[in-house]
């Protein structure tokens, strides 16, 4: 039995199809006969261009079935070489009966792999085994025409010296979906990348070699299959970042139908752990750059009139106020975030290989998982609420505004409010005295050289020298802001109805309306509210007002307010932009304008911030 090619079988279609010539070309003896008997009544004939239609199929098929087959008689040579028996048989003899045990199945190995296989095998997987329920659907699938496991035993040893890069964009990439060229470009590829050369190359040709390993079909070893898969999303995690929303849930998918619980446990760490949980992590150094839009779903959102007029300052200082606290804790060998979000184990059940092209059917697809998982814990969301009503009682005190938000102090260390005070006060003023050219010293003119060379300084009586003026125009701003909000507090005081906060259990609704509730300076729950929807509009047109035109036209690329960054970055590319310096210039316009950055990204995507989602229809 030899290789069969489409052109012989078209010739003999056309030629001798009406005895059946192209049948028994491709072993379809049966067939060939009934054509050879019924030839004279020109049946044969019209059934012939009929064929024409299915021969290329037909000879893809006879050659997978005879590359099956030589395998086959190889990997009975290597078992063994005498030939003088293909099947090892043991005999079990008992009192009345004799039981055969065959050998169990066994993965193919061949001795002439064209890539080096244990150079790719990584040493922490070297003893994963290939479950015998995976070879016996591999044996049932390798003679049919499926959509990937068939057309990959057929391509499994191609592979190409050079090639030109080919764009392919592809959902659910299977051999079907390359042309040509796009075939000798991923042969290539392959090979390079089996051989640590890991190429530039399209997210579709990757994930095409990932359904090769997840389905076993290009080698059937397990250790093989799991060490390239962490190989390739080691090797493009920054080439292609979207490769690991991928592999970082199908490696731990393929360890735990493997039975390695322990290994797909370590794969699920790094992926199952809450955005909150890492964003916070990341910027634990400094949470005064965490944006209040990823805390919003934990605050509560109530409304004030003050909060909406003072909101960019009282955010500021809860800012200031998580890195106190953050200190705080370090400084008792604490890590604020840890408990804030504690580890912590539930059961899960998990569907293995989502979205991924899988012709083979694994055994318990469905399974039953510990996962370790970090989600806002109850004391996170008390401690957030109080640190916020404590920022605005500070900026209230600031502006000499005497009323106060109730706050929990035992929910804070002892002496924390105390010292978060002075923190605060020292932030405030630490910019003023590291930033330079702020202030400006004047001098007399008679003390400046108008020589290329400075002379040589004469020493002066201590009580001779003029002392330096220093003048700080920024303290002199800031002051006159003050008091123009301080004049307009006062004014709007003579229509403030505001209600004050008592205690809903030792106070009633009667004496809530009473004048005593003037002496006690604190506000009502209901009226404090600084989340509460704030009205933003005339903040986000004055914003939109400062964007240049380019600026407009990249927001209004947003659709329900994301952006993909590959979209975002080809558009600023074709107007000679950089993504990363274009972002920086427009969210420093939104923090002068709005108090906040105006986009963020998350993921492959670039999202709006929500509390100035309006921008997009402006």
């Amino acid at each position: 039995m030899r290789r069969k090619t489409k052109k012989t079988a078209y010739l003999l279609a056309l030629f001798l199809g009406w005895a059946g010539g192209h049948h028994f070309y491709l072993n379809h003896t049966i067939r060939g006969f009934l054509y050879l008997l019924f030839f004279w009544t020109y049946i044969p004939f019209i059934l012939t261009f009929i064929d024409l239609l299915f021969i290329s199929q037909w000879v893809d098929r006879a050659n997978r079935r005879f590359e099956t087959d030589i395998a086959s008689v190889q990997q009975g040579e290597e078992r063994n070489p005498n030939r003088e028996q293909v099947s090892i048989t043991v005999s079990v003899t008992t009192n009345q009966e004799t039981e055969k045990v065959k050998n169990p199945i066994q993965p193919r190995v061949s001795n002439n792999l064209w890539y080096d296989e244990e150079s790719v095998i990584l040493p922490k997987y070297r003893h994963l085994r290939t479950p015998e329920s995976i070879l016996k659907s591999l044996r049932r699938l390798e003679r049919s025409n499926t959509q990937l496991i068939g057309d990959s035993w057929r391509y499994r040893n191609e592979t190409r010296t050079h090639a030109v890069h080919e764009s392919l964009f592809a959902y659910w990439t299977t051999y079907r979906d390359l042309n040509q060229k796009q075939k000798e470009w991923y042969f290539y590829w392959r090979a390079q990348a089996l051989q640590q050369n890991y190429l530039e190359t399209g997210l579709s040709y990757i994930i095409l070699f990932t359904y090769e390993l997840i389905n076993f079909s290009f080698n059937e070893n397990a250790a093989f299959n799991v060490s390239m898969l962490a190989r390739l999303r080691d090797a493009y995690k920054e080439k292609e970042p979207r490769v690991c929303s991928y592999l970082d849930h199908w490696i731990p998918d393929l360890l735990l139908e493997l039975d390695e619980h322990e290994l797909a446990t370590e794969w699920m760490q790094q992926s199952d752990d809450d955005p909150l949980y890492q964003y916070l992590k990341e910027h634990q150094n400094d949470l005064s750059r965490v944006s209040i839009t990823k805390l919003n779903s934990l605050l509560n959102k109530r409304k004030s009139e003050f909060f909406k007029k003072h909101k960019n300052k009282i955010y500021n200082t809860f800012k200031e106020l998580l890195v106190f606290l953050n200190e705080l804790y370090a400084r008792q060998n604490l890590d604020l975030i840890e408990k804030w979000m504690p580890a912590r184990t539930r059961k899960d059940r998990r569907y293995l290989y989502t979205s991924a092209v899988l012709d083979r059917e694994p055994e318990n697809r469905e399974r039953l998982i510990k996962v370790k998982e970090r989600i806002p814990s109850e004391l996170m969301i008390y401690q957030l609420n109080q640190l916020l009503r404590l920022a605005e009682n500070l900026i209230r005190e600031r502006l000499g505004e005497k009323r106060k938000v109730k706050v929990d102090h035992s929910v804070f260390p002892e002496g924390f409010v105390e010292q978060a005070k002075e923190w605060v006060e020292f932030r405030w003023m630490e910019p003023r005295v590291k930033d330079r050219g702020r202030f400006v010293k004047v001098k007399s003119k008679d003390s400046m050289s108008t020589h290329p060379i400075p002379e040589q300084p004469v020493e002066v009586a201590e009580e001779n020298k003029q002392p330096e003026v220093v003048i700080d125009f920024m303290r002199v701003k800031q002051l006159k802001d003050e008091s123009d909000e301080l004049i307009d507090i006062f004014e709007q005081y003579r229509d403030d109805t505001e209600e004050t906060l008592q205690s809903p259990v030792e106070v009633t609704t009667d004496t809530l309306t009473s004048g005593a509730d003037q002496q006690t300076g604190q506000i009502t729950e209901e009226e404090w509210s600084p989340f509460g929807e704030p009205d933003v509009h005339g903040d986000i047109e004055s914003l939109w007002n400062r964007l240049s035109e380019t600026e407009k036209e990249w927001i209004r690329l947003f659709r329900d307010g994301r952006l993909s960054v590959v979209e975002a970055a080809q558009f600023l590319k074709s107007r000679s932009f950089m993504l990363g310096v274009f972002l920086n210039d427009l969210n420093e316009k939104a923090m002068e304008t709005l108090g906040d950055v105006l986009v963020e990204q998350d993921g492959d995507y670039l999202v709006i911030n929500e509390e100035f989602s309006e921008i997009i229809h402006t």
